[in-house]
């Protein structure tokens, strides 16, 4: 009926009637950790179980969870965070690993501004001792501006140059947000198709982090040139995740 429903309805009233059905739902999980997750619409529950259930950056997560660093604390940072579940997860598997809340940091960088929202929303519903830094804007170049337009399929954002439709978003530079001298111990990187200008304008960032996994858009990237230049910083160790399609997934380290 639903499916009818959405079928035959204005495409204006579409996105309205998904977001009442999946908030009626009311779909809340409390981790072991005592993390809480929720899923508010098919986007949702589509990146939840790509990453929670099929655990797709796991391999990354665990060679976190194997470094002997006890009593150190660790910094996460997740560009293109989404609704934050990659940080959530990572943050669930430390703390079941005995990890104290306390050693934990993370600086969380969202784009769209509809999902950025909803991003700070659900951080401030998480136990109020967890150090996550949600921060708006998007990852690539250090100044100006891009269009940013949203859709329900909130994987799917796009970012352009031009201001035809959608948000006007200023890029963040990153250098502002974390201190010079802190080691980054794991950087994720999802911001459709702005990975290779962000390798290029922060290989000090880059130079301090001890593991990064990248989602690469191969229509929009030069991988073998982003590969070159992350080896150049010394992250010359990768292994792929998910090589297929046009949206490559590899993990590097030193």
């Amino acid at each position: 009926m639903l499916s009818s429903l959405l079928r035959h309805a204005p495409e204006s009233l579409k996105d309205p009637l998904r977001r009442q059905v999946w908030q009626r739902l009311g779909l809340d999980w409390t981790l072991r950790s005592g993390l809480t997750v929720q899923v508010r619409s098919h986007a949702d529950w589509f990146i939840y179980n790509e990453i929670f259930v099929n655990g797709e950056y796991d391999v990354p997560l665990q060679k976190l969870l194997d470094a002997p660093r006890p009593g150190e604390p660790l910094t996460i940072c997740d560009l293109g965070a989404n609704v934050g579940y990659f940080t959530l997860r990572a943050y669930d598997l430390l703390i079941q690993r005995g990890v104290p809340p306390s050693l934990l940091s993370a600086h969380v960088v969202e784009g769209a501004p509809q999902l950025f929202a909803e991003l700070k929303q659900r951080l401030q519903t998480q136990p109020a001792q967890l150090s996550i830094k949600p921060h708006h804007g998007l990852v690539g170049k250090k100044h100006g501006h891009a269009n940013i337009t949203e859709t329900h399929r909130h994987f799917a954002n796009t970012v352009q140059e031009s201001a035809d439709g959608g948000s006007v978003v200023p890029y963040l530079d990153l250098s502002t947000i974390m201190r010079s001298d802190a080691r980054i111990d794991l950087l994720k990187c999802d911001i459709e198709g702005s990975e290779q200008e962000f390798i290029a304008n922060y290989p000090d960032i880059l130079a301090r982090t001890d593991r990064a996994v990248f989602e690469f858009h191969t229509a929009l990237c030069d991988i073998p040139k982003c590969i070159a230049m992350l080896a150049q910083v010394g992250l010359v160790h990768q292994t792929p995740i998910r090589a297929e399609g046009n949206f490559p997934f590899i993990y590097f380290e030193r």
